[in-house]
């Protein structure tokens, strides 16, 4: 009998990286179906695999797409976009230190974190 959590059904890293880089990339896709947000996670994943100015590239293209948008957001949505931004504020910090002088320069001194430093 194996040994609890080692199951070959469980839902872990060491199970998921079995299935294989192709397989993976295939659920991704499916999962992304119909969600934008998850689509924007993954562009941002691939960019940051570029380097930090493709990272501050497609960070930059949200931020233009969010300024052309003339959408009135409820609270829940406004809410639901700013996780999603200081998401991709925390990843792109973490991974690169470079980001953060890339980012305030992004968002002009605009967001809580840049004029918090």
């Amino acid at each position: 009998m194996a040994a609890k959590g080692a199951a070959s059904g469980s839902l872990n890293a060491k199970n998921l990286e079995a299935l294989g880089a192709a397989r993976l990339a295939e659920l991704l896709i499916l999962l992304c179906e119909g969600n934008n947000a998850s689509k924007r996670l993954l562009r941002l994943a691939l960019a940051e695999q570029k380097g930090p100015l493709e990272m501050a590239r497609e960070l930059r293209k949200r931020l233009a797409s969010i300024a052309r948008s003339d959408s009135l957001l409820d609270d829940h949505q406004r809410d639901e976009l700013l996780r999603e931004l200081e998401r991709q504020r925390q990843r792109s910090a973490d991974r690169s230190r470079l980001m953060m002088p890339i980012w305030r320069r992004i968002c002009s001194g605009r967001c809580w974190s840049c004029r918090k430093s």
